[in-house]
């Protein structure tokens, strides 16, 4: 059972019309996705917790999430901790071991949060540490599902690139059942595949750019280039993004190609 202290402005009668004394809790009968007003009363709760309570700043662009940084009095170093808040899922970071300590040792106090883990899934995709510090993204799970739910995909082949390099498609309308099954199904597939792509399938981006003019009318290129992508994703399921402090292969590339275009030095810092 979950009992709730009442909001501002709401009070509880009894039958005869006589207000019930502070000392009575409500019993809460709905969860919290079962109330209109309870995002928002989370989010005013969540908020004034973090902002009044712990000190920390709200983001401008991302107003869920806060960050604080204060200074070791040991080294003199700032040091930071990251607050990620979605909806009832909290992800804290950073490298203010004290800091996080105290934000843990708050939540228990304030909201009886007893059990803290490493993140392993988040918003549907897998988080996987690595010794060296290291961390990788993944969303095989849902692209696993995705197949589950669409399996005439299964079998129909597999694609190296995720767009034709030619760009070129043959004329005609479309006349096999795969074809005619994207055609029909053409935007809840593709919305399936941006959800991907903005999550950590940014090789996905370009091709669905493309994809993505036929939306509302795709002709059969549009339903060829459909095809494709998901012929790329048969053969490419586990793919992941990576996150490195140091030592990124992209780096040398990058320097590499500023090296040789002068005005992309201030875009990556390279000297």
């Amino acid at each position: 059972d979950i009992y709730v202290k009442l909001p501002k402005g709401i009070s509880f009668t009894d039958p005869e019309g006589h207000k019930y004394k502070n000392r009575r809790l409500p019993k809460l009968l709905k969860s919290l996705y079962g109330l209109r007003q309870s995002p928002l009363l989370f989010n005013k709760e969540i908020d004034a917790f973090f902002q009044t309570t712990l000190g920390f700043e709200r983001g401008l662009s991302d107003s869920c999430l806060y960050t604080k940084t204060v200074r070791d009095p040991k080294t003199g170093i700032d040091k930071f901790a990251i607050v990620s808040v979605n909806v009832d899922d909290i992800v804290i970071t950073g490298d203010a071991e004290e800091l996080i300590m105290n934000i843990k040792q708050q939540l228990a106090d304030t909201y009886n949060v007893q059990q803290f883990e490493e993140v392993h899934t988040l918003l549907g995709f897998r988080v996987k540490r690595y010794s060296d510090g290291s961390f990788s993204l993944d969303v095989q799970a849902k692209i696993e599902e995705l197949f589950q739910e669409h399996p005439i995909f299964a079998s129909k082949g597999r694609a190296m690139s995720p767009m034709s390099s030619s760009c070129k498609y043959r004329e005609g309308e479309p006349n096999t059942d795969l074809e005619v099954y994207v055609q029909k199904h053409f935007a809840s597939l593709l919305g399936s595949l941006i959800y991907l792509s903005i999550t950590c399938r940014p090789d996905l981006t370009q091709a669905l750019g493309r994809c993505s003019r036929g939306m509302h009318a795709p002709t059969f290129a549009h339903v060829q280039m459909l095809i494709n992508i998901f012929r790329y994703l048969n053969s490419h399921r586990d793919l992941k993004l990576f996150y490195r402090s140091s030592s990124n292969p992209i780096d040398e590339y990058f320097r590499q190609t500023a090296a040789k275009q002068a005005d992309l030095t201030t875009i990556i810092d390279y000297d």
